[in-house]
């Protein structure tokens, strides 16, 4: 083997090896408890909140709809078939008005 090319297999094994290694010795570095970020529950907005209950509501009359051949009278019957629980506005949390 010719010096020129153990020249570069070793500078391939080198660079492999700072790649490799590097981002190990960052991360270690970087580590301990100062560095903890803990995990955050994302909050919904109250608009948001509101539009994702409708969503569900919607879905889950629709598909009372598409059982029954007709929409529910109140909310309560579409749970828990088509809705775990019946979601509460979140201002005054009462039950969403239903007519």
């Amino acid at each position: 083997m010719s010096s020129h090319r153990k020249g570069v297999l070793l500078g391939i094994l080198l660079f492999v090896i700072v790649a490799i290694v590097g981002p190990l010795i960052y991360l270690y570095l970087k580590g301990g408890v100062e560095n903890y970020n803990s995990p955050t529950v994302k909050v919904d907005s109250p608009r948001t909140h509101v539009l994702n209950d409708l969503f569900a509501l919607s879905q889950a009359i629709e598909a009372y709809y598409a059982k029954n051949l007709r929409y529910p009278e109140r909310l309560d019957q579409v749970q828990p078939e088509f809705i775990d629980k019946i979601p509460l506005e979140p201002g005054t949390q009462k039950p969403y008005i239903y007519k």
